[in-house]
C-alpha cells in the first residue's frame, strides 16, 4: 500500500484510516486537525489515493506566494482593497498558466 503524505492542512503526520460505519466506505483522517477527505471510498488504497492528491504544483506556489505577501503585510494598498489586488493578482496568473496548456 502506498504512503500517505502529510495533512495538506496543518503537515500532521499522525494520520489514520477510518473504515465507514454502516458499509459508508473509508476514508483518511488527520488525527492532528482532523481533516479528512470529504468522500468515502470502497477500498483502503482508494482512499489513500484520493488523501496524497494535491493541487497542482504551479498553483499552489502562485497562492503560497500571495499568502505569504500578505503576511508579511506586503500589500501594495492599505485595508481590503489591498487584499483583493493580491487575490486577483493570484487568480490572473493561475488563469493565465491554465490558458496555456
Amino acid at each position: 500500500m502506498e504512503e500517505l503524505k502529510p495533512c495538506p492542512f496543518c503537515g500532521g503526520e499522525n494520520l489514520k484510516i477510518e473504515d465507514g460505519y454502516a458499509d459508508c466506505g473509508c476514508w483518511v483522517e488527520c488525527c492532528t486537525c482532523g481533516a479528512n477527505n470529504p468522500f468515502r471510498h470502497g477500498t483502503h488504497s482508494e482512499a489513500f489515493a484520493a488523501w496524497n492528491t494535491r493541487a497542482k504544483d504551479k498553483e499552489s506556489e502562485i497562492l503560497l506566494s500571495a499568502l505569504e505577501q500578505i503576511g508579511k503585510g506586503d500589500v501594495p494598498v492599505n485595508g481590503v482593497s489591498g487584499l483583493k489586488f493580491i487575490a486577483n493578482n493570484a487568480l490572473d496568473e493561475i488563469k493565465a498558466l491554465k490558458a496555456s496548456k
